[in-house]
């Protein structure tokens, strides 16, 4: 298990409130704002953390660009590098889930 699933884990061991507390702490270390894809409809839907959460929610459909590799809180789970362009693509979980899935259906080939 590396720091990304060891975080995602933690969280959802968590009760809803200490989850909800655990995730804005996440997003205060998040750069999704400063990023060029990211748009008025993601802000001020108050959207980020996409490494973690997932894709948005209807804002976000064209990438002009992904800060994820330089992003301090990947850096610190360990994500970003693979995987990124979250915001569009989908969490580092839901990418990995499909790269097994990959993996299972062309036997690692």
């Amino acid at each position: 298990m590396d720091r990304f699933e060891a975080e995602v884990l933690k969280i959802m061991d968590m009760s809803e409130e200490d989850k909800k507390r655990a995730i804005n702490s996440l997003k205060q270390q998040c750069i999704c704002s400063k990023c060029p894809t990211y748009n008025d409809c993601a802000e001020n839907a108050a959207e980020g953390l996409y490494c973690v959460i997932g894709t948005s929610e209807g804002c976000i459909i064209d990438d002009l660009g992904c800060l994820c590799p330089e992003c301090p809180l990947a850096q610190a789970l360990g994500v970003g590098t693979i995987f990124n362009t979250y915001c569009i693509k989908g969490s580092e979980m839901e990418e990995r889930k499909r790269l097994h899935e990959l993996d299972v259906v062309t036997g690692g080939e």
